[in-house]
């Protein structure tokens, strides 16, 4: 039973977009490129801090923490608080498909305390995968990493796109199936693809003469 509500914090850690090509979750080119980071003493400094007022659960709000090129010095003092002085820190991450490629990374997050992920699955439809220029997920390794995730008891949450082009009712239908089947995803949350006025997609929808929702 918990006795009294639990606080949370968002920590805002900016690191590059995982590709400045992906125009259908952005607004074109309303968004700088340049990258800003926080060095471990500035988490630490949040984290003592919002622990003084008893937030200890934090949603770092990276697109990607995984590449975010201090994420391995981040973790290693946010697993000194844990450990040595006995914070009792928890995190929720963004990170890409590849993320267990990277050497230590998931063990690392583990014991820094992330018990939630969330992962940009997209969607496993190689043809619609292309239309996401997310050339780097692929397909068959989903497994390989939501099962590291799971061998250090994080719960895993995928994001999947639907509405591409390719898209078909039976596609559909059939791809659930095979997430169903084989991947060993916790919670999957399904999103209708939107091409926003201002991005790529909505430009090229447009010319080809697209009908659009008054609404």
């Amino acid at each position: 039973m918990i006795s009294e509500p639990e606080r949370f914090a968002a920590s805002t850690m900016t690191t590059p977009s995982d590709s400045p090509e992906i125009s259908r979750l952005r607004r074109g080119k309303s968004r700088a490129r340049k990258s800003r980071y926080r060095t471990a003493d500035d988490v630490e400094a949040i984290v003592r801090a919002n622990a003084a007022q008893g937030v200890t659960r934090f949603f770092v709000t990276d697109d990607n923490f995984a590449r975010n090129r201090n994420w391995e010095a981040i973790l290693d003092r946010l697993i000194e608080l844990r450990e040595r002085e006995r914070f009792r820190i928890r995190l929720i991450l963004q990170v890409d498909t590849l993320c267990h490629r990277i050497p230590g990374f998931i063990e690392k997050a583990a014991r820094a305390g992330c018990t939630f992920v969330f992962i940009g699955l997209e969607n496993i439809n190689p043809e619609s995968l292309m239309g996401t220029k997310k050339r780097q997920n692929k397909i068959w390794e989903y497994r390989e990493m939501l099962l590291a995730w799971r061998r250090h008891h994080v719960i895993t949450y995928a994001g999947y796109i639907l509405g591409f082009p390719t898209d078909t009712p039976e596609t559909i239908a059939r791809d659930i199936e095979i997430i169903k089947r084989e991947l060993p995803v916790d919670l999957l949350e399904f999103f209708c693809l939107t091409p926003l006025p201002g991005s790529e997609d909505h430009k090229t929808l447009h010319a080809q003469g697209c009908r659009w929702s008054p609404t």
